[in-house]
């Protein structure tokens, strides 16, 4: 196991994943439009602008789109552009979490249990497997531990300026990139590596210039058009103790079957954290142990603690999608070094826990298999609320609508799905201004409500639409009803 191969070996393992579970093509989510929006932007020279409207993006930063956009420039079509990258990023995550995992832990076993972990996640396979901007990023919040570990090692400004530039490009992948910055800058400042104080504040100094310049550009061309640095959004309407609640309920998923109830997962939670927790204090305690084991357990867990809390912190704030796996995957990778780590320590005096440890990885396993027989089977994803793409096409409303004239201006809870499926630029129904507003007298309005439950309303439930329209309906099928409506002018 000390050669080197078999970490390529997982990377195209992990790459092979992803192609055989999207081979009906990445799933798609609402967020996919604006990405694909902006790269064609790019493309047809408008700037990073949404295809619809023409307006400004601000809500999701351009990387995403503009690898989107080079990859298309060569020939590939959107989708499978976000097909290929994404594949590339998962495996390329899967040999840098190997790597990490081997060379933290002594033992083969540990090593082996953590590669199969990765390679069997349901939030890294899933991001992996739809076409957003999760698989890319993920990689890049795995690579800033890899190059903080390296600028406490080496003390060096050359080294600040790469973790800076990863921090920095994972900031311009997703907003949420910005959470590592606090962790980060926090570990260059006290981590205890011997480093003097001069070196310190020199780091400092380069890690934020080089991570902030290029997104701080960004963030006032939001800023003027916008009004806010990461685009307008609505005011959160949950408190703390909600956040924390649904923090716990996804990390407790991650250990027992969401059929198990919560306070039980909370409490066996709050056992592995403990355990994890004492162990890893020991380590720290100990200057016998050796520097890098501990700077990376120091790294791991400053970087776990700055994302989630700032997660949490933005969350109570901002409104954000409901936290889950999405949000929190990133952080996969460093819980499992902290977790392997303590596992090792309490291995070494109580071996009879090893075959517990064994027969727990059977959780994830099944987990894992049910979620990639969906995936393989008609591209339902867990991490896009099970977009089941194969059912989409062989939608008869969507045939319906394929039958329609050009033109009508169509809305829907599911108006991606219409979007890639039909290329009709459905819209979403908005909560303050009514659809009849933007609805030309000469053109045929269509609501399509697809049948999905409340995660697809996309601003507001149904009887809270046709109590304000006068829709009439007019199809009716298996997954959704079409109403048609007039344009009201005053």
């Amino acid at each position: 196991m000390r050669k080197e191969w078999w970490i390529a070996g997982v990377g195209l393992v992990a790459a092979a994943e992803t192609l055989l579970l999207t081979r009906h093509g990445p799933a798609v989510a609402p967020d996919t439009i604006d990405y694909i929006s902006g790269a064609m932007g790019i493309l047809q020279g408008r700037g990073y602008t949404d295809i619809s409207s023409g307006a400004p993006i601000t809500l999701w930063p351009p990387l995403f789109s503009m690898t989107l956009a080079g990859l298309s420039a060569l020939g590939l079509p959107m989708l499978e552009a976000a097909r290929y990258w994404n594949a590339a990023a998962f495996g390329a995550l899967a040999a840098t979490a190997a790597w990490l995992v081997r060379r933290q832990t002594q033992s083969a076993g540990l090593a082996a249990a953590g590669c199969f972990l990765v390679l069997t996640s349901v939030p890294l396979i899933g991001g992996a497997a739809a076409a957003l901007a999760e698989a890319a990023f993920c990689l890049l919040v795995v690579l800033a531990l890899v190059a903080l570990c390296r600028s406490l090692e080496t003390g060096t400004t050359r080294s600040a300026a790469v973790l800076g530039a990863t921090c920095g490009l994972a900031a311009f992948q997703r907003y949420a990139g910005v959470f590592l910055f606090p962790g980060c800058v926090a570990l260059l400042a006290v981590a205890p590596d011997g480093r003097s104080r001069t070196a310190r504040v020199r780091q400092i100094a380069v890690f934020l210039a080089v991570a902030l310049l290029p997104n701080a550009i960004w963030w006032l061309r939001n800023l003027s058009l916008e009004g806010a640095l990461s685009g307008a959004r609505r005011a959160s309407a949950r408190g703390l103790s909600e956040i924390l609640t649904q923090l716990v309920n996804v990390f407790s998923r991650w250990l027992l079957p969401e059929q198990t109830p919560f306070g039980l997962r909370a409490a066996v939670l709050a056992a592995v954290v403990a355990a994890v927790g004492i162990a890893l204090f020991r380590i720290l305690r100990e200057r016998d142990e050796e520097t890098r084991r501990r700077l990376t357990v120091w790294c791991a867990l400053g970087l776990t603690v700055s994302y989630v809390g700032c997660l949490a912190a933005v969350d109570a704030r901002a409104e954000l999608p409901r936290t889950g796996d999405r949000y929190l995957a990133p952080v996969t990778v460093f819980l499992l070094l902290l977790v392997l780590t303590a596992a090792e320590r309490w291995l070494g005096r109580w071996r009879w826990l090893a075959p517990a440890l064994a027969a727990w990885c059977l959780f994830p396993a099944a987990r894992y298999a049910r979620a990639a027989h969906a995936m393989w089977r008609d591209a339902a994803n867990p991490v896009t609320v099970n977009f089941n793409t194969a059912g989409w096409q062989r939608s008869a409303s969507l045939d319906w609508l394929r039958r329609q004239p050009a033109g009508a201006a169509v809305y829907s809870n599911a108006y991606d799905a219409i979007w890639f499926h039909t290329g009709i630029q459905a819209q979403v129904l908005p909560v303050a201004a009514e659809p009849t507003d933007a609805c030309p007298v000469d053109r045929d309005c269509y609501v399509v409500w697809y049948h999905l439950g409340g995660w697809r309303s996309h601003g507001e439930e149904f009887p809270r639409v046709a109590a304000r329209l006068e829709m009439r309906e007019i199809q009716r099928f298996p997954d959704a009803t079409v109403y048609s409506f007039s344009a009201r002018r005053p």
